[in-house]
């Protein structure tokens, strides 16, 4: 698709989609979108994370929602996945979450969130992308669609106000992971890394009122131009340097994403628990220490083969689906199962919550290890994760990989010639211009050089079919 990726809209703010006429050509083809699916309610609920250009784009994404009779409810700067919770108390015409994750600053993205509090499908995308491409600026002065279900902001809000969805939130989501004041678990020391985004006021907040009194609270001043940079869950090392730098002594360290629905955890050995890990934690404590009934779980290509192992020790069936928390959701709930996730921190918890929740995963693995103190050393001996290496190549252009004979073929020949000990995962991102070279193996540097060996194959096709195309268009 050419507007949407595997979690969304993303770009930088100014280019492409993002420029006012872009956002306006995007808001006007999702009301005829909504106009397509009768959706009768006329309250469009927004929020977004701490970028710069987020109260920008907010502004000139929803003009067109508000000449066409929609009240629009704005929850300012709150992390993806209780804003999802608050759509499916309300169940607006849409909710729409202006956030570009894990990406830099410079990025930005929107998430279109259902009814149900779930992503909008891919086939409701491509819906949205068709009315999109086929309209002009003719079309979008013609839209016409105040919905027929009339509700009253003022009514709205008085029923719903922020405080309020926001106590529903903590009474049934967050509470349940309250820890006794008699209990001196509540003295464990937490830092947590809130990536300069959107949990950097609520996840401090959330982890007090659950009884954690000893919390150190990192990268947590947003200035709108910091969010992700040397922070969160994609630099985990910048954090790791400062604590040891500083000689912080502490049991684990929570480490967010932009928007909030991804986490890593460090613990004080320096172990770091991505979201293979944590679903193999997670999967130990449901499947064999609560004993409930788990037959299955969902990662995605890019999981370490470590986790679908690990799984087979304890009787889980482990299944693969395409990269994206949405897939992987939607995978969970075909199997008519509740866990699964990706390595990058998406962990799908459909007990704790219809959408990955970083914080919440976060509170269920403090309480875990609370009630389960040597959880830890019996899943580590079981979860043995290969050496892996992921290697983010930048390019200017996503050419299909197959046009790209001789680096499919060597990508073919090493995942078939090596058996078990060699695994290669090559793919674009969904939401930046990198190509992603994953390879696992039994040793480090295997992983090293077999990555790097693909990364120059690839510039070397890219540069002969370049000049191929140049010679045909001379």
């Amino acid at each position: 698709m050419l507007l949407f990726g595997t979690d969304g809209i993303r770009g930088i703010f100014g280019e492409g989609v993002f420029t006012k006429n872009g956002l306006q050509k995007l808001s006007a083809a999702t009301i005829l979108w909504l106009k397509q699916r009768k959706i009768t309610s006329n309250i469009i609920l927004v929020g977004r994370d701490t970028r710069k250009s987020g109260i920008k784009i907010q502004n000139m994404l929803l003009e067109c929602f508000k000449n066409n009779g929609f009240h629009i409810v704005v929850c300012d700067i709150i992390p993806t996945q209780i804003l999802s919770y608050f759509a499916r108390l309300i169940k607006p015409a849409l909710t729409i979450a202006i956030t570009a994750s894990h990406n830099p600053p410079e990025y930005n993205g929107i998430k279109f969130i259902d009814i149900d509090g779930l992503k909008v499908s891919e086939d409701e995308e491509k819906k949205i992308e068709k009315i999109y491409t086929e309209l002009d600026g003719n079309s979008m002065l013609k839209i016409r669609y105040p919905p027929t279900l009339k509700m009253s902001q003022k009514y709205f809000l008085n029923k719903y106000s922020y405080k309020q969805l926001f106590k529903s939130y903590i009474k049934n989501l967050v509470l349940p992971y309250r820890i006794s004041k008699k209990d001196n678990k509540n003295r464990l020391k937490i830092v947590l890394d809130c990536a300069n985004g959107a949990t950097y006021d609520i996840a401090p907040q959330i982890f007090a009122k659950v009884g954690f009194s000893n919390i150190l609270v990192i990268n947590n001043n947003p200035d709108g131009t910091n969010i992700n940079v040397n922070s969160g869950v994609v630099n985990i090392h910048k954090s790791i340097h400062f604590l040891k730098n500083n000689d912080i002594k502490f049991e684990f360290l929570i480490l967010f994403d932009g928007d909030g629905d991804r986490i890593h955890i460090v613990d004080k050995k320096f172990r770091i628990y991505d979201g293979d890990a944590l679903l193999a934690v997670f999967t130990y404590y449901y499947k064999v220490v609560k004993q409930l009934k788990l037959d299955c779980i969902v990662g995605t290509v890019m999981s370490n083969r470590g986790l679908e192992k690990f799984c087979k020790k304890i009787d889980v069936k482990f299944v693969r689906t395409v990269v994206g928390d949405r897939n992987v959701t939607s995978e969970v709930i075909k199997r008519n199962t509740f866990l699964g996730g990706e390595t990058s921190g998406h962990i799908v918890n459909l007990k704790i919550n219809s959408f990955g929740d970083g914080i919440l995963n976060g509170l269920l693995f403090l309480k875990i290890i609370c009630e389960n103190p040597k959880i830890i050393d019996e899943v580590l001996s079981l979860y043995k994760p290969f050496k892996s290496y992921l290697l983010n190549v930048k390019v200017k252009n996503k050419i299909a990989l197959d046009k790209l004979e001789n680096f499919s073929e060597k990508v073919a020949q090493y995942n078939d010639s090596k058996g078990e000990n060699v695994r290669v995962v090559v793919r674009y991102s969904g939401t930046e211009n990198v190509l992603r070279i994953l390879v696992e193996s039994e040793k480090k540097k295997d992983c090293v050089v077999i990555a790097n060996e693909l990364k120059n194959l690839y510039y070397d096709e890219m540069k002969k079919l370049h000049l191929r195309i140049s010679k045909t268009t001379d």
